[in-house]
């Protein structure tokens, strides 16, 4: 009979075992997370995701990379990748991200909706999703679990 303590101490080391071999299969574009609109049930338009994310230079000024998905119609959802340079690339330019934003825009009324405004960007950032609805002149965009 194995005893509570050996099961744990075998768990515990399963658990890291799969965590070092998990760090081996992902590299830093693959790391970056993503952010995820869902045109839901009483949408009247057609969406486009933008996501600008302000990167500070070592001089204390921005510079921004910007991401965006195509055009989706309601009842679909859409998903951009967090536009974050590779770790080379920050250190080579002396750069760090900042904040980052998520913004809707309606196809025909051209109108924009901050789903997330100016919010800090920390390495361990997770998939973020939200739901958007209503007409295309007054679009609504809240962040869901």
């Amino acid at each position: 009979m194995v005893s509570a303590g050996r099961k744990r101490l075998v768990t515990v080391l399963l658990i890291a075992v799969l965590c070092i071999a998990g760090l081996g299969l992902t590299d830093s574009a693959e790391a970056q997370k993503e952010v995820c609109v869902s045109l839901i049930a009483g949408t009247g338009f057609v969406g486009q995701i933008y996501v600008p994310l302000w990167l500070l230079r070592s001089d204390k000024s921005y510079t921004s990379n910007t991401a965006e998905s195509d055009w989706f119609p309601a009842l679909q959802t859409r998903c951009v990748a967090l536009p974050v340079p590779p770790p080379e690339e920050l250190k080579r330019n002396w750069l760090k991200v900042s904040h980052f934003q998520v913004v809707l825009t309606t196809y025909l009324a051209k109108k924009q909706v901050k789903c997330l405004d100016n919010t800090p960007y920390t390495d361990d950032q997770t998939t973020m999703k939200f739901h958007a609805w209503g007409p295309d002149w007054d679009p609504k965009c809240v962040r869901v679990p």
